[in-house]
């Protein structure tokens, strides 16, 4: 590499990526989520900053509760801040018709010409004593991700559930009570949305 070059790339204005949202985990029946350090997000930017070649940022925007139609509310602050990408995760209530709608909304108001890729963080659900619902709602959340973004420019679906374990001590170790990350989910979120963001396109 030559002296200029590191020398430019020194200087580079790093790559803004912006969370935006809630958090991966479905938060059990009857429980509330807590606000957290965003581990998960600390766990990315180390890995930006050892693997790309180019400096970036991550700029945490995350709230808990934080519905779609919240975030839509926020997209112009998100916007202001030239991001060039921008990661949203949000599994507040069921999936449904009107659920889709308010993600559908969110996602062209980020991704409209001109504006930031976006990578939408398919929700896992945590270890549970009654574990088929959470499973279920998980199911049907990624499956109606997936169909709803499969057509739009820009927008990318990080689907974490697909490779998530389904039972045993792998599964009982990413998540605590509450829809709470472990360390151990943490890092496995963290290194999903790198490389994700890294992934040659």
């Amino acid at each position: 590499m030559s002296l200029w070059w590191m020398t430019a790339l020194a200087f580079a204005a790093p790559a803004q990526v912006v969370a935006l949202g809630d958090g991966p985990v479905m938060t059990p029946p009857g429980q509330v989520r807590e606000a957290g350090e965003p581990v998960w997000e600390m766990v990315m930017a180390d890995c930006l900053q050892e693997k790309a070649a180019e400096p970036w940022t991550v700029l945490d925007r995350t709230q808990p509760g934080a519905s779609p139609e919240v975030q839509v509310g926020r997209v112009a602050e998100v916007r202001g801040l030239s991001p060039r990408a921008v990661v949203t995760l949000s599994v507040t209530g069921p999936w449904d018709e009107a659920r889709a709608g308010e993600v559908s909304a969110l996602l062209l108001s980020l991704s409209v010409a001109g504006g930031p890729s976006v990578f939408v963080v398919g929700p896992v659900a945590p270890a549970v004593a009654d574990q088929a619902p959470m499973d279920a709602q998980a199911d049907r959340w990624n499956a109606g991700l997936a169909q709803l973004t499969g057509g739009m420019e820009r927008v990318e679906l990080v689907d974490l559930w697909a490779d998530w374990p389904r039972s045993g001590p792998a599964r009982a170790g990413l998540t605590l009570d509450g829809g709470r990350l472990s360390d151990q989910g943490h890092a496995r979120v963290g290194a999903a949305l790198c490389e994700a963001l890294l992934k040659p396109r």
